[in-house]
C-alpha cells in the first residue's frame, strides 16, 4: 500500500488536468507570437487561460504574468521591484520560504539591507515589530501567506493595509494558500502575489506572478515582448492551460480540514509529541515534533513501508541545518530536528491516516531506543 502524505511538497496531477495537458501538448504547438492562424489560435487559448486564473483571484487578466514556477515568480517580484526603485531596504519575516530567504541573503551581499520581523511561538508575524520598521526607505515587504512547513496563516489583509498607508509595495508567497483560502484582490490591496500549479493538482514547471496595475517593476532578463515584456520567452501554453484547468477545480477545504482534525487526534495518541501547527493554519498541513526521534530517520523508515511524508520544506531537504522556521518559533535544536510534516490532499483517506498512525506507533519506540 502506497500512502502519499507530502502534498505540501507537490500533489498528484488531477486526471482532468492531465487530459487537458496531453491534448494541448499534441494540438497547441503554435507559437503564441506568430501572426498566422495557428499562432492566433494559440494566443486565444493563452488569453483564455489568463482570464480563468485571474477570475480565481478577482484580478484583471492583464495583471497575470506566467512564469516557470513560484521561485521565479518570487524572484521577479522582489528583484523586479528593486530594479525599478532606488531604495535599498527590504522587510521579510524569519519564517520565509527558502526561495525568499536565500534570495535576500544574496541581496544583502549586494548592499541591500534586510530587516527580518520575528514571529511568536505559533509562527505569527509580530505586527508591532513590523510597524517599527515601516518608513520611506523600504523598497518592498514580503511575507509568506501560509507557511510551507507549519501551515500558519498570516493576516495579509492587515499587513497590506499597513503597507498601503506607507505606500510600500507588498508581496506575498501564496503558493500554499492558493485555492485553500479565498483571495479577493479587489479587497486585499496586495501589490504582487506568487502562486504555483503543482500544489493544486496541476503540473510542475508553471507558476504565476500577479502584478497590480500601476506597479513599477522591471524584467529580470532581456528578450521578446511576451508577458507584457516582464517575462520574455515563448509561453508554455500546454502547461498554462493545465494550470488554468487545475485552478478551476473546486478545492474541498472543509473535507480536508476534517481529515486534518482526525489526524491530529490520532497523533496525540503517540506519547511525547508536540504539535507545531497552530489552530489558524491551512487545512492540509500538520507539523509535529516527536521527542527522542530524528525526523529524517523517521521519514526514511516510513518510506521503506510505502508511507511518504517529509521533515519540512521539500526545497530544504538534504540540508544539514535544523528548520529555520521552527527555530524562529522558539523550538530547540532537538525539537526542530525531531519534526516531521504530514500534508493531506483530497485523495487522502481515513484508512491511509490510520495505517500511518499504526506504523508510527510501531516505529517510534524502536527509534527512541537506538
Amino acid at each position: 500500500m502506497q500512502i502519499y502524505l507530502d502534498n505540501a511538497a507537490t500533489t498528484q496531477i488531477d486526471e482532468k488536468v492531465l487530459s487537458i495537458l496531453n491534448k494541448s501538448l499534441k494540438e497547441d504547438f503554435g507559437n503564441t507570437s506568430s501572426i498566422h492562424k495557428k499562432g492566433k489560435e494559440a494566443k486565444e487559448k493563452l488569453e483564455q487561460a489568463r482570464k480563468e486564473i485571474a477570475k480565481t483571484l478577482n484580478a484583471e487578466p492583464e495583471e497575470i504574468i506566467f512564469t516557470s514556477g513560484a521561485t521565479e515568480a518570487n524572484n521577479l517580484a522582489i528583484k523586479g521591484i528593486l530594479k525599478a526603485s532606488k531604495k535599498k531596504d527590504i522587510i521579510i519575516s524569519t519564517i520565509e520560504h527558502v526561495s525568499i530567504k536565500n534570495l535576500c541573503e544574496e541581496l544583502q551581499k549586494e548592499g541591500y539591507t534586510i530587516h527580518k520581523i520575528p514571529v511568536d511561538k505559533d509562527g505569527f508575524v509580530q505586527i508591532n515589530e513590523l510597524k517599527k520598521k515601516l518608513n520611506e526607505k523600504i523598497a518592498i515587504i514580503s511575507f509568506i501567506h501560509a507557511n510551507n512547513e507549519t501551515g500558519v496563516i498570516q493576516d495579509i489583509q492587515k499587513i497590506a493595509e499597513l503597507c498601503a498607508q506607507k505606500n510600500i509595495p507588498f508581496h506575498t508567497d501564496a503558493v500554499q494558500s492558493y485555492k485553500k483560502i479565498p483571495l479577493d484582490l479587489k479587497k486585499i490591496k496586495l501589490t504582487v502575489i506568487s502562486i504555483s500549479a503543482h500544489k493544486i493538482h496541476g503540473p510542475k514547471g508553471i507558476g504565476v506572478l500577479y502584478i497590480r496595475k500601476g506597479t513599477k517593476i522591471k524584467a529580470l532578463f532581456n528578450g521578446g515582448k511576451q508577458e507584457h515584456g516582464l517575462r520574455p520567452g515563448t509561453e508554455n501554453l500546454p502547461y498554462i492551460r493545465a494550470f488554468a484547468a487545475a485552478a478551476q477545480l473546486p478545492y474541498p477545504s472543509k473535507q480536508i480540514d476534517k481529515k486534518k482534525t482526525y489526524l491530529i487526534k490520532k497523533l496525540k495518541e503517540i506519547l511525547n509529541i508536540k504539535i507545531n501547527t497552530p489552530e489558524k493554519s491551512i487545512c492540509n498541513v500538520v507539523n509535529l515534533s516527536i521527542k527522542g526521534v530524528n525526523g529524517e530517520t523517521l521519514v526514511r523508515h516510513l518510506s521503506e513501508q510505502g508511507i511518504y511524508i517529509s521533515t519540512g520544506s521539500a526545497c530544504s531537504s538534504g540540508t544539514i541545518e535544523a528548520s529555520h522556521v521552527l527555530k524562529a518559533m522558539g523550538l530547540t535544536e532537538e525539537q526542530a530536528r525531531s519534526s516531521i510534516r504530514v500534508s493531506l490532499s483530497k485523495n487522502t483517506t481515513k484508512k491511509e491516516i490510520d495505517e500511518t498512525i499504526k506504523h508510527l506507533k510501531s516505529i517510534v519506540p524502536i527509534l527512541r531506543n537506538i
